[in-house]
């Protein structure tokens, strides 16, 4: 599996887009991962809602990572939507920022 990978920094902004591909066939473990990280995806959309502290975010998202069994897999929720502050330390389970629509 190839993963490409294009992003760019402007006035504080990261962003980058990635597509992973495969010569050949998948692998079934190569499959059920790039399967897994767009649930997530999903996942991560589905917990976020205005009002809702980030932490809670975050606890909410690993518990549900943890129960499919795919804990040393996944990267933490929204990575990948331009911020840095989703790094770790960034979003923990302890920030009590509430997110607001913007």
């Amino acid at each position: 599996m190839i993963q490409l990978n294009i992003g760019a920094r402007v006035s504080g902004y990261s962003s980058s887009v990635g597509l992973p591909f495969s010569i050949g066939p998948l692998s079934e473990p190569k499959k059920r991962l790039l399967e897994f990280g767009l649930e997530a995806h999903f996942k991560t959309i589905e917990l976020l809602a205005s009002g809702k502290q980030a932490g809670a975010v975050v606890r909410e998202y690993e518990e549900w990572v943890r129960s499919k069994d795919m804990k040393n897999t996944c990267l933490r929720p929204c990575h990948a939507i331009g911020m840095m502050e989703v790094e770790q330390p960034g979003w923990s389970q302890h920030l009590i920022t509430f997110l607001r629509k913007i």
